[in-house]
């Protein structure tokens, strides 16, 4: 497992989208806890950069969620303890000191010279290899075949079986001599500057350079549309569908081509100006001064914040949404769906199940 190195500590505020992004969904922001714990460190910024994500998770009534200060304590899935100091890192539900020690599937074991994991095992990787669970003397190995180590400068593994890279292939699961061949088509070795392999069947380069399905073409006189070959004509240099088409001069919405002039977006099937329009859930509407939606509604993200589908004025600069509820995130942070005031500092949540405040009288 390694170590723990946990949460981004979101406190579960959330902002807006970026501007303009019409996808046609509209915002639906919310609030959250960070994930399972973590060292901390990312809290200690500016608050702001962590309002801007929108995660929902639907939480069991047996969660709760708290406010701590990362800068003191360090939140390991759910369970708060003193960080002592900068080296607090999680294994689990505990902490421990990363520079003494080393966590590996859950255990915490003295570091010494270790430093990697043999599934529960400390190791030292400039001794040992760890293949298929198993520690291995290293010497001038560099990976494994299956519990094998082996040198990866001079040979390869092919499905449990270690050759010399330099006079074999591995083609399809098959060791077969090199020869003068540089690569596989299926089970068949071959050169690549003389032959191209499309699909599994091999043909002569003669200039070709890339496949449409089974067939070889030259990339720079044709087009391959879904598996359709097309002559490059008339400045066609995309595709729309099977359809090639002059970027140009048109443009490609959901499959069908519209007349570019001044749209240069689209709402599903219709091109549109994004200076004029909005694209909301797929339906456009004037842009005015509005600049993002709300699901089907525009708003001025700049005034206005969208809140689990309603627009909410905003508060403050520093707004954001509590579930249903907006907030500023500069005095208060949101912890699954609660606002909490900053007080002590507090810039994080952590999740806390029931039995965690068991863990929390064990010193480590």
């Amino acid at each position: 497992m390694g170590d723990d190195e946990g949460s981004d500590c979101d406190d579960g505020g959330t902002t807006d989208p970026p501007p303009d992004s019409d996808d046609g969904m509209g915002d639906d922001t919310g609030s959250d806890c960070d994930d399972d714990g973590g060292d901390g460190e990312k809290c200690d910024g500016d608050d702001r950069s962590m309002d801007k994500r929108a995660v929902k998770v639907s939480l069991p009534s047996s969660y709760m969620c708290n406010p701590y200060n990362a800068a003191n304590y360090i939140c390991c899935r759910g369970a708060i303890w003193p960080r002592g100091s900068n080296n607090a890192r999680c294994c689990g539900y505990m902490r421990y000191d990363y520079t003494t020690h080393i966590c590996c599937a859950g255990q915490i074991i003295p570091r010494g010279s270790n430093n990697a994991c043999c599934r529960s095992i400390a190791y030292d990787r400039s001794v040992y290899i760890c293949c298929g669970g198993m520690l291995r003397v290293k010497g001038s190995n560099t990976a494994c075949c299956g519990s094998t180590p082996y040198n990866s400068a001079t040979h390869s593994c092919c499905r449990g079986v270690i050759y010399i890279r330099a006079s074999y292939l591995c083609c399809g699961g098959v060791i077969v001599k090199r020869g003068n061949n540089n690569a596989c088509c299926g089970t068949t070795p071959y050169n690549r500057n003389t032959h191209i392999c499309c699909r599994g069947r091999l043909s002569p380069r003669n200039g070709n350079t890339r496949c449409c399905g089974f067939t070889p073409y030259h990339h720079a006189k044709q087009l391959c549309c879904r598996g359709v070959l097309s002559d490059r004509t008339n400045g066609q240099t995309a595709c729309c569908g099977t359809l090639p088409y002059n970027y140009k001069l048109y443009i490609c919405c959901a499959g069908q081509l519209r007349k570019r002039g001044s749209n240069n977006r689209c709402c599903r099937t219709v091109a549109y100006d994004w200076k004029k329009y909005l694209c909301c859930s797929g339906s456009l509407v004037l842009r005015g001064t509005n600049n993002a939606c709300c699901r089907t509604r525009p708003y001025n993200y700049k005034t206005h914040v969208c809140c689990s589908g309603v627009v909410r004025p905003r508060i403050a600069k520093s707004t954001a949404c509590c579930g249903g509820t907006v907030y500023n995130y500069a005095t208060h942070i949101c912890c699954a769906g609660k606002v909490w005031d900053r007080r002590n500092d507090n810039a994080c949540c952590c999740y806390r199940l029931p039995i965690v405040a068991l863990l929390q009288n064990v010193k480590v």
